[in-house]
């Protein structure tokens, strides 16, 4: 299974160790890429870019999210007390609104994760040990 990992950015590089542990523990290919650092294409440079950077980042994360089957929202990050910017939302309904999969890691922020057809886990161990049974449906 293809997997679409989301998040607020400040949080990447937890992110990027849970994609190194999905693939490890379950095989399943992490297809997420704005968590590895390519997003940072000049030193010192994280989330803000140019408006050309910007949208082609964007671009890069939809397709990824294109070829994904499931997408899983790592709520239980937070944003590390940084401005939250809302991303990982749009990815979210994105996912959702063309057939992808989708779980939400800790508590959900908005109405919208309580559709019965979001899976939703308390933590990430217990979304790891699904994916690890290949019981997530």
């Amino acid at each position: 299974m293809r997997i679409y990992l989301a998040a607020s950015y400040s949080r990447r590089l937890e992110v990027e160790a849970r994609a190194l542990e999905v693939w490890a523990l379950t095989g399943h290919i992490v297809a997420s890429t704005w968590h590895d650092g390519h997003h940072e294409s000049r030193p010192g440079i994280d989330q803000d870019g140019t408006e050309a950077e910007r949208a082609m980042w964007a671009k890069e994360d939809l397709s990824d999210i294109g070829r994904t089957e499931l997408l899983i929202l790592c709520a239980d990050l937070g944003s590390s007390g940084d401005v939250e910017r809302g991303g990982h939302h749009f990815e979210a309904g994105y996912a959702l609104a063309f057939g992808c999969r989708l779980a939400v890691v800790g508590q959900s922020s908005n109405v919208f994760y309580a559709l019965p057809e979001i899976q939703r886990y308390e933590s990430w161990p217990g979304l790891l040990h699904a994916l690890e049974q290949d019981k997530y449906p």
